[in-house]
């Protein structure tokens, strides 16, 4: 069976732009002005251009338009300023000798017009669809694009990143599998797609070496690519319903492509200007299935500095089976995977932004069996690493990006054999979830291990009986006896599994395996106020244990002959 994999989405590092060099010799300062307005304008870059066209420094303006910019050394250059909401301002060429200090202070021309002014035409021949206003929205989103790509590699900020993969039945609404990971990442998304040649070469959905399908995604550096633009045509397109007051720049593959592609849509706010999302589609897949629900979107933030940030992503792909005797396969579910930043902070440690509609969670767990919180225990949401420790009082709180029923548990008393406190909520952006989680009380451990009503004081025995090589031991007779005559039973399960209740925690009890193809050494426990002491051939063990529920292992032999 053919099965398909996916390759995550990303902003990737645009190769000539890095940090601001070390200060030089020959300097370029200034302030950045509306020309219009005469008010001064940040949140913008001054890049340095040589004479050649290549980008050499690029930096980003403070808030009040001012700049400082150092040169690799002397020579002839211009100066160039981009912004979103701005026409792209370039100053005539310069020349800066060693040692020369230059002022330059570009005043810059807001956009003409407002995007939600641009004309959308339904024109479908490739040439027809491009055009100045295809120009002008492409010269916004390139700006956003190239400002995500450089504020990645400048380890200007520090991420908490929510990273899941998930598998979907046929209708997108049930989970079936899902695995979430927190990660601090001190850069942008570590994700990379395939080189922009070779997926305009290949296709974006090509079989890897085991059989399997890889599916790519465009990312930065893929669109702003010559080999992007080539093999696709771009045309404007206006927002509906939930994209109200948004245009976007569409894009699908050149009429004479004919392999696995994508199609979608950059969308920008037609007020600001400013790249809020990219969403996109495959096309021409190589499975004889449907296409519809495959692919995947990207969402954009700008940062008070300027600065840009890819602040979620997510790609969806089939799972598919093959039919016995067909050639054409079926879908049978989705795979997605995608990640949210949750919270972006300087690397000095200042908050400058949070997720809207985080979930507070927060809540004591208790010790049922001791009475009393449980402290320095975990707290965690199931099939996820949310995980939070309590306090002295039990207290625990967490802050998640979660929709829809989790289950929460408590590790502690885990080693015992029984299963964790647990409870289940409903989880909606934006709410606070207060719970109560209580370690299971004997009462529940009986119920669970003996189907009886709780003896308060006494013990339960419980376990697995395994032969030398470590394999289970079914049908074995476990005895516990304490007085002549006196004594309690159990057969193992398929599992192996034996289970002795309502055992006195005074005396000393003799434990023993009975079986005519094996035999064991008996041992002896006593229950000594909350230790559990363990007499073998081999010595004595103690251990704790709070609420008089022992789990004890059983190991037999071949029985002599």
């Amino acid at each position: 069976m053919r099965q398909a994999v996916f390759l995550p989405l990303l902003i990737p590092l645009i190769g000539s732009i890095g940090l601001a060099a070390p200060v030089r010799s020959q300097t370029i300062e200034g302030q950045v002005t509306d020309s219009i307005s005469g008010v001064h304008v940040g949140r913008g870059f001054i890049v340095l251009i040589d004479v050649t066209g290549r980008e050499r420094v690029r930096v980003l303006t403070a808030i009040d338009g001012t700049f400082y910019l150092p040169a690799p050394g002397p020579g002839t250059y211009r100066l160039r300023s981009e912004r979103i909401a701005y026409r792209m301002w370039e100053s005539a060429d310069f020349t800066l000798m060693g040692g020369e200090s230059h002022t330059i202070n570009p005043f810059v021309n807001s956009l003409p017009r407002r995007l939600a002014s641009i004309d959308v035409t339904g024109e479908t021949d490739c040439e027809e669809r491009k055009g100045p206003d295809t120009g002008l929205l492409w010269e916004e989103v390139e700006k956003a694009l190239v400002a995500a790509s450089w504020s990645s590699q400048q380890q200007l900020y520090v991420h908490r990143v929510h990273h899941y993969q998930r598998e979907l039945d046929m209708s997108l609404d049930k989970v079936g599998t899902e695995k979430i990971d927190v990660l601090i990442l001190p850069t942008d998304l570590p994700f990379v797609s395939k080189d922009a040649s070779l997926l305009a070469d290949e296709g974006y959905v090509v079989p890897s070496e085991n059989g399997n399908l890889v599916w790519a995604a465009p990312d930065a550096n893929v669109l702003l690519d010559p080999s992007f633009h080539r093999t696709h045509c771009f045309w404007a397109v206006r927002g509906e319903a939930e994209r109200t007051g948004l245009i976007g720049l569409a894009f699908e593959p050149a009429p004479d492509r004919d392999l696995p592609d994508v199609e979608g849509t950059l969308w920008l706010d037609e007020a600001s200007g400013e790249l809020r999302e990219m969403e996109f589609r495959f096309t021409d897949i190589p499975l004889r299935v449907s296409a519809d629900h495959l692919g995947g979107h990207a969402t954009f933030l700008p940062m008070p500095s300027g600065a840009w940030i890819l602040n979620s992503w997510q790609i969806r792909t089939p799972i598919v089976r093959w039919r016995a005797f067909r050639r054409r396969p079926r879908i049978i579910g989705y795979r997605e995977a995608g990640a949210h930043v949750l919270e972006v902070r300087t690397v000095e440690g200042e908050k400058v932004y949070e997720v809207p509609g985080l979930v507070t969670l927060r809540g004591t767990v208790y010790d049922s069996i001791l009475g009393g919180p449980m402290a320095n225990d975990a707290v965690s949401v199931v099939n996820t690493e949310y995980t939070s420790i309590t306090d002295s009082a039990g207290r625990f709180e967490m802050r998640v990006l979660l929709n829809g029923n989790y289950e929460l548990t408590a590790s502690r008393l885990n080693w015992l054999g029984y299963s964790r406190g647990k409870v289940s909520r409903d989880f909606n952006p934006g709410d606070t979830v207060d719970v109560q989680l209580f370690i299971p009380s004997l009462e529940t451990v009986h119920r669970s291990l003996c189907n009886s009503a709780p003896v308060a004081t006494n013990l339960v025995v419980h376990g697995e009986v395994r032969t030398l090589e470590g394999n289970v031991f079914e049908d074995a007779e476990v005895v516990a006896r304490w007085e002549p005559g006196v004594e309690r039973k159990d057969k193992t399960d398929a599992a192996g599994r034996y289970r002795l209740c309502d055992l006195p925690r005074d005396v000393a009890i003799t434990i023993d395996v009975r079986h005519r193809l094996v035999e064991h050494d008996p041992i002896e426990m006593r229950f000594v106020d909350r230790d559990v002491i363990i007499e073998t051939a081999a010595g004595q063990t103690s251990y704790y244990v709070p609420d008089r529920v022992v789990r004890i292992g059983l190991e037999v032999r071949p029985r002599q002959r």
